[in-house]
């Protein structure tokens, strides 16, 4: 037996062999091989016959089965092997007459192409099943490309009177359901090669063919949205509020680059007129110890030459301002530092000698847009210009500067001037900068609490060991307030411009800053005092903002521990602003009715503050959060014209069905508690991310009062005021009418500030205006001219008087 097929294996690759030829061309009926071998035959793999049922299925008593369409096929190309003998005609393979307009494809999966059987004496079973066995719907759409994956998901009961066998070779690998999507089995096989070629009959459909259809490949949940009519039939008066978007256009929100915009476009303000110095407000005591001296002034100014065009230098050095002026600017800057409750820089152990270049020229920055004069801003802003050029080129130079204090501050100083600046191309260089520098920190390890090891004075300690250790315990803290600065400078800005936070809460396991006496002592005896003078409270381990935010709203955070509260509330409070966020997204995805979380308002509810250490920041803080939660801030301001009028048209219906609910009411209560707390800031400190936050509560009375009387114009109902009880909303929230407005919408809301007499808050133009004047108040202490405003208030002033004039136009 094995002689013989080793002689026929022989015979068949022997190339003289003159019956070679002949018995490769001569008919499949001959002892060659079959045409189709049945299933039986090629799983046994033993020669089949062309006749069927063949013989050993009859013999065995199986069911002979093979495709029919399959061997007609093979059997006809096998035919046609006879005619051709050195050449062979593609069209004679594959022929297809010309395809007329009216012509339709025939669906890839034809009915002829079924399982043809053969009577035996074996029942069916679902080995011997195929999946070709589905039967398509010939009056489904011509053009339509069935799915790979067939009914997937479907009852397919309703095709086969048998589930088809996962282990079967005509069985689509990618129906497994452990490697579902993904082709395991890349092979063409005929059914590729067929549905290849129906897909070159689709794409060389010539011209005047019926077109291709694809829509019902489209979900519909990706399907383009379109404005209705009714959405677009906006009352009488509410259709002219669609001009704001000139005054969008106009403002810090939007920005199209122009030639004109470029890095040296400040240089020609680096000179400062002899006048000028004279006029600045000199503090009663300086905030610091150390002087600016010309040296370090000549350390400023080699940055600025570092930086500017050999063009501009020559008119930089000769005016450029003298040492006391840049001391003076200097002095403003840690002034307002010892102002503010998130102090982040050192005063007690800064010098300008000891100082870096860049950390130097963003402090006089930092100093110089806080005074009332442009000339002098103009000069912050071109010295913050500069530093932020300088320190990638120092980064470039050193990579050893990313993990460099002073450095690290200089960055954060500069985003932080250019973000509040009110100039759309430095704020939106301030939002693309922040991510670097939260980068650095993170990866230098600063965001947890293996980077700051206890560190505490002994009673021993004297001399140089406790200025060693001061120094240390300084450097510490500098790094751990830097974090929690750039963490609030990041949730400062996603509340103003409304973007996304980089920075999350839950990285934070540093520990909070520690008091404010410790930070501010100017000596190393000092700070040794303080600290051994303040008693343990049971655990002496610091809480981290995670630790404040998990057992909020009980902080256990007591007045002798070493905790700077004012500072940690207020850190606090930003840390919530992550939630709330995060809230606001799930209800612009899903648009749902879901009422509020109640723990989430109770988390910021502001009767949870410890009297002894709010401040007005937080209060006002608090007052923004619980107003986000009840309004969609970016739906307002694209109602007011941000986007352009189609987006207007587009939240119009979503602001309609909120003003007649409760929570619009809630959010302009709210909004009225934010103007109450504003009233109290000192002079001078209502600007930047606090004047943004006014504006905030500014735009959603606006909004309020727009919606409302577009609705009650549209309705025809009269605006009545005798019938129902003023509701004072920057009031005491005492009293049963403040209730009865948010519960039934009973009252006749109304903002009262102490600036402006009382203000209905159905007329747009009239809150606008009040909101300005409150500004206009709070900026300076002495106001002259209009000029005089920072120019982030300025243009916020400028949007909200033109958005006012807006809603009154045409009444």
């Amino acid at each position: 037996m094995s002689s013989d097929l080793l002689k026929r294996h022989f015979l068949n690759h022997d190339e003289n062999n003159e019956n070679k030829r002949q018995r490769r061309t001569q008919l499949p009926t001959a002892s060659g091989r079959v045409t189709q071998a049945c299933k039986a035959c090629a799983s046994a793999k033993l020669k089949c016959e062309e006749e069927k049922p063949c013989h050993r299925c009859q013999q065995k008593g199986l069911r002979c089965e093979y495709a029919q369409q399959e061997a007609d096929r093979l059997r006809k190309r096998a035919k046609s092997a006879l005619k051709r003998e050195d050449s062979i005609d593609d069209n004679t393979l594959y022929s297809h007459p010309p395809i007329h307009p009216n012509t339709t494809f025939p669906p890839v999966y034809d009915s002829s192409y079924i399982t043809t059987t053969y009577p035996g004496t074996q029942a069916p079973t679902p080995e011997t099943l195929v999946d070709g066995s589905i039967n398509y719907n010939s009056d489904s759409n011509p053009y339509a490309v069935p799915s790979p994956y067939g009914d997937y998901g479907r009852d397919s009961s309703m095709h086969l009177d048998h589930p088809p066998n996962i282990h079967s070779e005509h069985h689509l690998p990618s129906q497994n359901l452990l490697n579902f999507g993904m082709m395991t089995n890349l092979e063409l096989n005929e059914m590729d090669f067929g549905l290849l070629d129906s897909y070159n009959k689709m794409f060389m459909n010539p011209l005047g063919a019926a077109p291709m259809d694809f829509s019902h490949h489209v979900p519909a949940s990706v399907a383009p949205t379109t404005i209705s009519e009714e959405e677009r039939q906006l009352p009488i008066k509410t259709a002219q509020l669609t001009l704001g978007v000139e005054a969008f256009q106009k403002s810090q929100w939007k920005w199209t680059p122009t030639h004109k915009d470029r890095g040296n476009a400040e240089h020609e303000n680096l000179c400062m007129p002899s006048g000028t110095s004279p006029k600045l407000r000199v503090p009663a005591q300086r905030a610091i110890i150390d002087r600016l001296d010309p040296a370090a002034r000549d350390r400023i100014l080699a940055v600025i030459l570092t930086t500017c065009n050999f063009a501009n230098r020559i008119h930089a050095v000769s005016s450029f301002p003298s040492a006391e002026m840049l001391d003076t600017l200097m002095n403003l800057f840690f002034q307002q530092q010892a102002e503010s409750t998130d102090s982040w820089l050192h005063p007690g152990s800064f010098s300008p000698s000891n100082a870096s270049p860049e950390l130097l020229t963003a402090i006089v920055a930092g100093g110089a847009i806080l005074t009332p004069y442009p000339a002098v801003q103009k000069l912050g802003y071109a010295l913050q210009e500069a530093v932020r050029v300088s320190i990638p080129k120092l980064f470039e130079a050193n990579n050893s500067a990313t993990r460099d204090l002073h450095t690290l501050q200089a960055y954060l100083i500069q985003i932080e001037i250019s973000l509040w600046s009110g100039n759309k191309r430095r704020i939106e260089i301030a939002e693309s900068f922040r991510q670097p520098l939260g980068t650095m920190l993170r990866r230098s390890g600063k965001y947890r609490r293996a980077q700051y090891p206890t560190i505490v004075p002994l009673l021993s300690d004297e001399g140089e060991t406790l200025n060693s250790r001061w120094r240390s315990w300084i450097e510490q803290q500098q790094w751990a307030r830097l974090v929690y600065q750039l963490f609030i400078h990041d949730i400062q800005g996603s509340m103003a411009y409304q973007v996304n936070p980089i920075i999350s809460y839950a990285e934070l396991s540093l520990p909070l800053p520690e008091s404010r006496p410790l930070f501010f002592a100017r000596s190393a005896e000092q700070w040794k005092q303080l600290y051994l003078s303040t008693p343990l409270c049971g655990n002496p381990r610091l809480p981290s903002l995670q630790d404040t935010l998990h057992t909020f709203p009980s902080i256990t955070l007591q007045p002798a521990t070493r905790i700077d509260l004012e500072f940690a509330e207020l850190i606090t409070l930003y840390g919530l602003w992550g939630r709330i966020w995060s809230y606001r997204q799930c209800q612009t995805i899903g648009r749902s009715n879901e009422h509020t979380p109640a723990h989430l308002l109770t988390n910021i509810n502001k009767n949870i503050l410890h009297p002894r250490f709010n401040t007005p920041q937080s209060r006002l803080l608090v007052e923004v959060l619980q107003m986000s939660v009840y309004v969609s801030l970016e739906d307002l301001q694209a109602f007011a014209g941000k986007e352009d009028e189609e987006e207007c048209l587009r939240v119009y219906p979503i602001l309609q069905s909120w003003i007649r609910g409760r929570e619009s009411r809630l959010a302009i209560l709210h909004a009225g508690q934010v103007l109450r707390e504003a009233c109290g800031f000192k002079r001078g400190q209502l600007t930047e991310f606090w004047a943004v936050m006014v504006y905030h509560a500014a735009i959603t009375l606006w909004s309020y009062g727009a919606l409302m009387m577009g609705e009650r114009e549209s309705s025809g109902t009269p605006l009545d005021e005798g019938e129902d009880e003023v509701v004072v909303l920057d009031g005491d929230l005492g009293g049963r009418g403040i209730e009865k407005f948010v519960e039934y919408g009973r009252g006749y809301p109304r903002i009262s500030s102490h600036q402006v007499a009382d203000t209905d808050v159905h007329s747009p133009g009239a809150v606008m205006e009040a909101v300005c004047r409150l500004l206009e108040g709070h900026c300076m202490e002495e106001l002259e001219e209009k000029e005089h405003l920072p120019p982030l208030v300025e243009n916020l002033m400028v949007l909200m008087e033109e958005l006012g004039e807006a809603a009154e136009h045409g009444r």
